[in-house]
This record gives structure tokens, sequence and C-alpha cells, in this order.
């Protein structure tokens, strides 16, 4: 028998300590054969001790009375306690128990069991709570802005009620907030109560904390998030800094996610609405009346008298243009040279072939961006037709392109001056694509006189139409229809008196 010494048997049982390295060891599938190498245990003990963690009836929980503890030599209270400063330091990190027990283990050669570690986290942390610093902040410079759920209120149109969205901004030094329930958080939604908002105060703040809402944050990140696009723009024309919090810590926009506790147990709690204008009518009743009259715990002010007295003054001034709305996203420029925007086609230089570029529009401009860099600017138009600039073309593609445009002209105007105002508008309307379309309706004089084509293209250019089958269809529908004439007299055909005698004759028979 291989032994390690005296005092790893006593009375045919392993010491404590050796036991639960056995136990560990196990738990990490290590073999029979390699744990008698490593602490000098026979195998068959190591069987043996194997059997009976398997057959126990079911794992007490830790901390429970029918819980087995190890029991630990004298004057050793864990075997933890040999490396409290590393534990301490992967809890300051923000590890989990699971994790400090693994990283002791594999680097630390550590035997106790996993129980133990994790017993042993749950008192360091329960010893060391964490402190909390209050950030106050001077008049008008900062709001935190946060969702959470309004009352029950009435679908519109139905018998079902559901509860909207509450959005709350809260000035950080004075407590004034602004209560609005809406039944979505879309961009358009949340740019609009950010406006409400502001106009409610008379102002704008410098700075506007926010939790990571998808509309204001396309990407969560505490050391560099990415807020969307189109919200970055209403805060510069605002004239107010966002700053997402960190991800998964509310209590950083505390004095929003208080509010919003307030605000339900004061205004909302136990209350239903039929609109969700009944409801945004009671909040700002509930606001005027109780809300901004109330002594605030904190700053023990009137919270209307610390904002008119104190930060109404320190707001900025809204701009005097309203902000334009528009929509963001990104497109790759196809092997022609265009990108897509709601099934209509522009232009971008031919050097972005096959890149991804940023694309901003609304009703009226369509702008494309690589970067920070302006790539093209196109005014909107309908699904179907290109918006297409000569110089994105190569040089040697351009004039090409140039002389072709200039020779279809020509032969338009020779047609007729309607042919001609259609081929300018189709050309304007289509770009590159419009010259096989003016080929084939100049191929159409072979069918059709030159009044007719004229004609037709004039009603087309009337109604907007820039394809080669209505101008084809309307050249079809002016042509007049041939009639039918039949002759009463052929070499073929006997002459009529011949038919009348014989029926004379007949008729004196």
């Amino acid at each position: 028998m291989h032994l390690l010494g005296k005092d790893v048997w006593m009375a045919n049982y392993l010491k404590m300590e050796t036991k639960q390295a056995v136990l560990t060891l196990l738990k990490l599938n290590w073999s029979y054969r390699r744990i008698e190498r490593e602490l000098g245990v026979r195998r068959e003990t190591i069987s043996k001790y194997h059997q009976e963690e398997d057959s126990k009836a079911a794992k007490v929980a830790p901390g429970s009375e029918g819980e087995k503890r190890p029991e630990w030599p004298p004057g050793m209270r864990s075997l933890c306690d040999a490396h409290r400063e590393l534990i301490d330091a992967k809890l300051e990190a923000g590890l989990t128990a699971k994790r400090i027990y693994q990283d002791l283990v594999f680097e630390h050669g550590f035997i106790g069991a996993y129980n133990s570690v994790k017993r042993y986290c749950r008192r360091r942390r329960q010893s060391t709570p964490e402190v909390y610093a209050r950030v106050e902040v001077v008049p008008g410079q900062q709001m935190q802005v946060d969702f959470s759920r309004g009352a029950p209120t009435r679908l519109p149109g139905m018998d079902k009620y559901r509860r909207p969205h509450l959005f709350r901004a809260v000035l950080s030094y004075s407590r004034h907030s602004y209560e609005e329930v809406v039944w979505h958080q879309d961009l358009a939604t949340f740019i609009g109560c950010f406006q409400r908002a502001f106009e409610t105060f008379g102002g704008v703040v410098d700075v506007v904390t926010i939790d990571n809402l998808k509309a204001g944050v396309t990407n969560a990140c505490f050391y560099d998030p990415e807020i969307n696009p189109v919200f970055a723009a209403y805060a510069s024309h605002t004239g107010f800094a966002v700053l997402p919090i960190r991800p998964k810590t509310p209590r950083l926009n505390g004095k929003v996610e208080r509010g919003h506790g307030y605000a339900k147990s004061s205004a909302l709690r136990g209350r239903k609405f039929e609109s969700l204008e009944d409801q945004n009518r009671h909040l700002v009743w509930w606001n005027q009346n109780v809300a901004r009259m109330r002594i605030h715990g904190t700053t023990k002010q009137q919270v209307w008298a610390r904002f008119e007295q104190q930060e109404k003054g320190a707001l900025h001034a809204l701009p005097s243009t309203p902000f334009r709305l528009f929509r963001s996203g990104t497109r790759t420029v196809s092997p022609d040279g265009h990108v897509e925007v709601d099934r209509a086609f522009y232009s971008v230089p031919h050097q972005y072939l096959g890149l991804e570029l940023r694309v901003d529009w609304d009703d009226h401009l369509v702008k494309i961006y690589r970067g920070q860099e302006t790539v093209a600017v196109h005014p909107r138009t309908s699904a179907g037709r290109f918006q297409t600039e000569a110089q994105h073309l190569p040089e040697q593609k351009r004039y090409v392109h140039l002389k072709l445009e200039r020779h279809l002209l020509k032969k338009a105007q020779a047609v007729g001056p309607e042919v001609l105002l259609w081929a300018e508008g189709a050309l304007a309307t289509r770009g590159v694509l419009a010259y096989r379309v003016l080929q084939g309706v100049l191929s159409l004089t072979r069918k059709h006189p030159a009044g007719v084509v004229n004609r037709a293209c004039s009603t087309a250019l009337h109604h907007g139409a820039f394809r080669y089958r209505t101008v084809a269809e309307l050249c079809k529908r002016q042509q007049p229809e041939q009639k039918v004439l039949f002759t009463t007299e052929h070499e073929l055909i006997r002459p009529l008196a011949e038919y009348e005698a014989l029926l004379q004759g007949g008729a004196c028979a």
C-alpha cells in the first residue's frame, strides 16, 4: 500500500483535506490512476468515496441544517482564508463565485469545495457594502430621462386595456419633471416627447442622461456607445449632449428612476383611463397641483420655487427653427452605381461601388455619406425612378453617355417638339436607363407617322409617364380603324340582272 505518511490514514479513513481533494478531482473528471499518482491514495479507496458521493439521495442546500459541513482542523475556519486577498480582488473585479472557484483550483491548487468558496464570497460581499457617491449638479446642467409603465388605458376602438409607456424627464437640480404616456417607443415618438418636455420647461439643459433605449442608443457600451444618428442630429440641433448610462446600472439615473416610483404611487396607482388623452390630462393636473408643489425630501425646498428661482434662468433657449425628422440607414452601392431608398435609386461616384454607405432621407432630400464625408445629395423621387448625376460616372463612360444623349435628343427633335420634351423629361427622371427607352420610342416612327408619335409623347408627358410601353400603346390607340369595302363588280361575280331574271322565271313557273 502506497501512503503519503501516517497522517494520511486515521482509523482507515482519509483526512478531510485529502478526501475533499479526491472529490474535487473526481468532479474535474480525473481518472483514478491519475489521482493515485498525484495524491498517493489507492484506487480502491478513491472508488469507495466516489460511490458514496454518487449514492447520496439529494444535494442539501448550502447553509441548511442538513448540510454536511467539512470538519476543518483546529485553528482554520476555511481553506479560503489563505486566499483572502486574491478572492477580494476577484470579487472587486466582478467575478462570480463559480469563476473564482475555478481559478483557485486550476491556478492555485485549491482543494476545498465550491460551496465553501460560495459561502466565503457571500460573507465578504456582506462585510464590504458598496458605497455610492451622491452626484449633485448646477442649475440647467442635467436632465435625466427614462420610460416606465403607465396606468391601464383602453386601446382605441377596443374593450381591452393595456399599460402604455410612461415617459418622464426630470431636471436634476430642481427635480421639476415632465410626464407623458405614449403607445410606442419609436424614434419619432421619442424625439416628440423630448421636444414637448423642453417646451414645458421653457429651455434646454447642457446634458441629457438616458438609459440605453433602442430609439436613442443603437449599441450600448459604457466606453464608446453608439448614439442613433437621427437622435444625435436632434441633440445637436437642439443644443444638448447625450450621455448614456452604464448598461444594467439604473442607479446612475437615480433621480428619474426614483421619480417613476413616485409618479406611479402618487398619480397613477389604482386608476384606469378610457384614452391616452385622458391619462395625459390627468398627469398634467397632477404635476401642476401635486408634484411641483411638494417639498422635496433631498433638497428640502419646494420643487416649483427651486425651478423658478434658480434653474429656469439657467436653461438655454430653444432653437428658432424646428427639427426636420429624417430616417437613416446603410446601403450597399450596386454595380450600376446607385443606392436604393424606398424603391427609388440614387447615384454615387463610381469609386464607391460595392461599399456600404450611410443614407439619411426625408420627404425632400436624400443625403449619402461615407463616415462624416458627404458623398452625394439628391432630391427625392418616386418609386421606380432614378436620380443620376453624370459626374458620378467614370470619365470615359461619361463622354460616351453624353455623346449618345445628344444624339438621341437630336433625333427626338427631328420627330417633333413634344417628343423632345418627353425625351428630356425621361432623361431627368430615369437617368442612363432612359437611353434604351428613347431608342424604343424613336423606333415607333417606323410603324406610325411622326404626328401620331408626337401626340402620344404629349399625352405621356402630361401624365408623367416615361415608359416605352405607355407611348407605344398611345400610338396604337390613335390609328384609325380600317373599314372593309365590298365590291359588286368582278369577272367572277355574275351580274345582278341575271339573278333577277332567274328569280322572275322561277316565279312564273
